[in-house]
C-alpha cells in the first residue's frame, strides 16, 4: 500500500520502432475493382432465390407464402425476376389443421394476370378470373 504524499520514481525507457509506410493500397484495391466492372459491365448472372413469408396471429402460424424466383443481374443489380412457382395456404381456423384456401401453382395464376405479363390485357385471352 503507497502512503499520500508518497513519490516513485521511475527510469525512462526508449523504444524505437521501425518506419511505417503508407501505401496507397485502398485506392488502387477501389481503381482495380472499378476497371473490372466496367470491363464485365455486359456479363449477366442468373440466380436461383426463395422466400417464405409465414403469418402468425397469437403465435400460430395461420398462413404461409413460398415463393422461388430466377433472377437476372448485373453488375448495377437486378435487372428482372421471374416467378417459377409459387405456393399459399391458409387455415380455418387458429386451432384446426384443414385449410381454407391454397394452391401449388400460383406462378401460373400471377404470370396470366394482366399485371405481370408483357403482353396488353386488350390482346390476351381471358384464363382467369383475375383479370379484368
Amino acid at each position: 500500500m503507497f502512503q499520500d504524499g508518497q513519490i516513485i520514481k521511475l527510469k525512462p525507457h526508449v523504444t524505437v520502432l521501425s518506419e511505417i509506410v503508407v501505401s496507397d493500397f485502398a485506392s488502387n484495391l477501389m481503381s482495380h475493382t472499378y476497371e473490372k466492372a466496367i470491363k464485365n459491365s455486359d456479363f449477366k448472372n442468373y440466380q436461383k432465390a426463395f422466400y417464405r413469408q409465414i403469418t402468425t396471429n397469437n403465435d400460430i402460424a395461420t398462413e404461409a407464402q413460398e415463393i422461388f424466383y430466377t433472377i437476372e443481374s448485373d453488375n448495377g443489380g437486378i435487372m428482372r425476376n421471374r416467378i417459377d412457382e409459387a405456393r399459399y395456404a391458409q387455415k380455418k381456423r387458429k386451432d384446426s389443421t384443414e385449410l381454407v384456401f391454397h394452391y401449388t401453382n400460383a406462378s401460373a395464376m400471377t404470370l396470366g394476370s394482366h399485371i405481370y405479363s408483357e403482353i396488353p390485357a386488350a390482346k390476351k385471352e381471358v384464363l382467369l378470373p383475375l383479370m379484368p
